[in-house]
């Protein structure tokens, strides 16, 4: 299946960013899939010329219209099940794409890694400053922003944990001193 050929196992080249590697990964699994798709094409195109395989049968075989109309509805059968299995490959390789962490620069220059969509974090995810020492949020995030429930770390050792609403904190939340090294 596609999913163990694009699980991070193809050799990308260590020059890329993290983020030119995940489009490269991205546009490999696009390529394969257009691959696939024009080998089905070319099997459905097979089975759109009736007239071709009617002669052909009848002239080798002598088979009765019966037996023809048989052979093509297995055929057709084949490809609707080989169009069924390319479907859900799409779909599988779809959610790998939104599942599978990567790693970004922020445009405030902090670094992300966590969960994307639409080249935004968006899911679980972690921001850290640009040398990826220093967290200063980790929690959930929606089109680029922290939204749902997280932490938020701050310069002063003290960390606040609550709910967040469009990059805002909403509600109430805990503010906590951290140890030192934190």
């Amino acid at each position: 299946p596609l999913s163990s050929f694009f699980s991070g196992e193809a050799i990308l080249p260590r020059a890329h960013s993290p983020t030119q590697q995940h489009r490269l990964r991205h546009k490999l699994m696009m390529e394969e899939l257009q691959r696939r798709l024009e080998r089905l094409e070319g099997q459905v195109a097979e089975l759109t010329v009736p007239e071709d395989a009617m002669t052909n049968a009848m002239a080798q075989h002598q088979r009765s219209k019966e037996e023809l109309v048989e052979m093509l509805k297995r055929q057709l059968e084949q490809a609707e099940q080989r169009n069924r299995q390319l479907e859900a490959e799409l779909a599988e390789l779809r959610e790998l794409v939104h599942r599978q962490p990567v790693e970004l620069i922020l445009d405030d220059g902090s670094k992300y890694y966590g969960r994307v969509k639409n080249g935004r974090p968006h899911g679980p995810g972690k921001q850290t400053d640009t040398y990826g020492q220093r967290k200063i949020y980790e929690g959930q995030w929606t089109d680029g922003k922290y939204d749902g429930i997280g932490v938020s770390f701050h310069d002063t050792a003290k960390k606040y944990d609550g709910r967040w609403k469009n990059g805002q904190m909403v509600g109430k939340a805990t503010a906590q001193e951290m140890p030192l090294g934190d």
